[in-house]
């Protein structure tokens, strides 16, 4: 039950974040950057692959351990980290394999992958705790 609470809870927190995060840096910083590269639609399966697997990952690896412990500066850290690694394992792979790839979506996107993580973590961490409180 607490993976499943973790789980949504940082599902919808990432969900949410992106959402507005791509929703204003889109067009200024990704489409500039990435242009030809894009595709004119999303692949929502993936998306969904991706979310899914992301939250999961997330929940099971850095919240469920952090919990016990009940230390919210590790949990931050650990869960930062997590982020800066998930998203620069893309990042830095397109960057050493696709042409014209530029550092700075890179360093941008890795910044935003350690601070959409922390959200989703503390979000799941709060979640739990009322969950808990109210039993």
């Amino acid at each position: 039950m607490k993976l499943f609470i973790a789980f949504a809870a940082s599902l919808l927190t990432l969900l949410a974040c992106d959402a507005l995060w791509l929703g204003t840096a889109y067009k200024p910083l990704y489409l500039p950057a990435m242009g030809s590269l894009l595709s004119p639609q999303v692949n929502f399966g993936a998306a969904a692959a991706f979310y899914g697997l992301y939250a999961l990952g997330l929940s099971w690896l850095i919240v469920l351990p952090a919990i016990k412990t009940d230390r919210i500066a590790d949990l931050s850290v650990r869960a930062g980290f997590f982020g800066v690694v998930a998203y620069g394992t893309y990042d830095l792979t397109a960057l050493s394999v696709l042409r014209d790839w530029p550092l700075g979506l890179s360093l941008i996107d890795m910044a935003w992958g350690g601070v959409i993580t922390l959200a989703a973590a503390n979000v799941a961490r709060i979640a739990l705790k009322m969950i808990r409180t109210t039993r």
